[in-house]
């Protein structure tokens, strides 16, 4: 009478083929996962961003004298959905809003509760997922 079955180096050989496979697949899946929380968080601020716009644009604040910045809070900011962080409430952020007498030029600086943000102003144009890191302290 035969036997049917593996033996048990036909296992380990499977068991090492795969724990190299998720030697491979697990930071890649986690670099992927990391990088759209980051675009989703740009995403975020550009709404902000967007509203902030929409806030100086409808005349609704006394923004006209040139060489000042104006400070935003994001509470204060409407926005369609809501002003979130895929890693957590945001927890200190500001839009900053400059006019030199012509445009308006607007920055972002915050971060939420897992420190995951933006460290210094950074112009609207120049977000993107790069701009997201740990926040130790802002400036």
């Amino acid at each position: 009478m035969k036997r049917r079955g593996f033996t048990l180096i036909e296992l380990l050989a499977v068991i090492i083929i795969l724990g190299i496979l998720m030697l491979i697949a697990i930071p890649s899946v986690t670099i992927y996962i990391n990088n759209s929380r980051k675009e989703s968080y740009v995403d975020s601020i550009k709404e902000v961003l967007k509203g902030s716009s929409n806030l100086i644009n409808s005349g609704d604040l006394d923004t006209y004298d040139t060489d000042t910045t104006y400070y935003l809070p994001t509470t204060c900011i409407p926005t369609e959905s809501g002003i979130t962080s895929p890693y957590g409430k945001l927890d200190i952020a500001y839009i900053a809003v400059a006019y030199d007498g012509d445009n308006y030029d607007y920055y972002y600086v915050g971060k939420d509760e897992a420190n995951m943000g933006v460290e210094k102003l950074t112009q609207y144009e120049r977000l993107d997922k790069e701009s997201i890191v740990t926040v130790d302290n802002i400036d």
